[in-house]
Parts: structure tokens; sequence; C-alpha cells
């Protein structure tokens, strides 16, 4: 029996807010609008899990950046059943070896 990779979701980006130096606040432009910073992700397949209503497909979200309190991960498409599952998030211990190396 072969299996078959259901149809990715599209168009994922991860937001980060943009901080305003001075006060740790998110920056609002000129519209009122809170502005953020985008990030190209990809997906890979990560599996399928049975539910009560019948399955999901489970997607990692890969992208160049550690997930952070306030980041959001946005889809311009997400098929039906599809579930996704965000970067890893930020940890201190890991940005503390990366400084002492």
């Amino acid at each position: 029996m072969r299996s078959s990779v259901p149809p990715a979701p599209e168009g994922v980006v991860l937001r980060v807010p943009v901080l305003d130096p001075a006060t740790g606040v998110q920056m609002i432009n000129d519209f009122k609008r809170p502005v953020w910073r985008e990030y190209s992700c990809r997906v890979v397949y990560a599996g399928r899990l049975d539910v009560e209503n019948g399955v999901q497909d489970i997607w990692q979200v890969v992208c160049d950046r550690w997930m952070s309190p306030g980041d959001v991960v946005v889809a311009g498409y997400v098929p039906h059943g599809a579930v996704l599952i965000g970067p890893p998030p930020a940890v201190e211990h890991a940005a503390q070896a990366v400084a002492h190396v």
C-alpha cells in the first residue's frame, strides 16, 4: 500500500511584533495598526493523528528564527483537517549555550 502526503498549507509566515526600544511595547504605524516583521517559513509533514471526528494531518512549521512569546504563525491556506505546529520556542539555556561557544 502506498502512502501519500496530503496537501500542504501554503503561505506560512512567522509574524513577530516590532517593539519600541524605549518602551518595549509593540510599535503602531501611521494607520493605527500594529507593526509586524514577517519571516517566511516552510512546512514539513509530521504525520497523521486519529481523532474522534476523523484524522488530523500534523504539519511542523520550520523557520530561521526561534518562536518567542507574542509571535504568531499565519497561513494563507490551511487544508481541512490540517494542524500547524509552530517552530520550537526560544529557550534560555540554548541562548546561553550559543553565547559560550
